[in-house]
């Protein structure tokens, strides 16, 4: 009677062992990791919704696929040329993550030089009256360097008197660039309704740092 019941004991260990195994397997998720340039590979790691559970940091430098639980996570893109901002993601089926992060300020801002005579030439060609008397003062390239946020003086301007400063956003359309906002003081959502707000907010911020 003993052996039988330690032998049932046994069973039932082993029964649920495997019913907890089986549960664990299937909140396994296949995630498809896609690596868009500049990106050439990304770091993964666990997010809040696994605290207390072992899992280790997964780094990827190739498109795969791989298995993740169940759950939220957070990834850090890399490459040479690419933003490295954290970023979040969730995993609740089987699913394709693109990773297309970016370029880094610092690459953004080696461009600028090569692309400022392009910007001024859409700018000639959109406005040439005004820009007889306007010149960029300043660039910021935004996304991935497919957008442009300048500054516009007047090529008489001084420190004493800067006269009116112009803003305008600038994209790149193709092997081009388009001029996609009318010159303003201040870019607005009303003004430049056909332009993220966080164009608009890098692009105003050009004059006053």
């Amino acid at each position: 009677m003993k052996q039988k019941l330690i032998i049932l004991v046994i069973l039932a260990a082993a029964t649920l062992g495997g019913l907890l195994w089986l549960q664990d397997y299937l909140s396994y998720r296949s995630i498809t990791i896609v690596l868009n340039s500049p990106a050439t590979g990304v770091v993964i790691k666990a997010g809040a919704s696994h605290e207390g559970e072992t899992q280790k940091e997964i780094t990827i430098t190739s498109n795969q696929t791989i298995r993740l639980k169940e759950g939220s996570y957070i990834y850090t893109p890399q490459g040479k040329d690419a933003d490295t901002s954290v970023n979040s993601f969730t995993v609740t089926k089987n699913d394709t993550l693109t990773i297309a992060p970016a370029y880094s300020l610092e690459y953004r801002k080696k461009l600028v030089p090569k692309i400022k005579p392009q910007l001024e030439d859409a700018l000639r060609a959109q406005y040439p009256t005004a820009m007889a008397s306007y010149q960029i003062n300043n660039v910021t390239l935004m996304a991935n360097a497919d957008w442009a946020g300048v500054l516009l003086t007047s090529r008489t301007a001084t420190d004493s008197n800067p006269g009116v400063i112009y803003r305008a956003i600038i994209k790149k359309k193709d092997s081009s660039w388009e001029v996609v906002s009318k010159p303003q003081v201040v870019l607005t959502v009303y003004n430049t309704p056909s332009v993220d707000r966080s164009l608009l907010q890098a692009t105003n911020k050009l004059g006053l740092q």
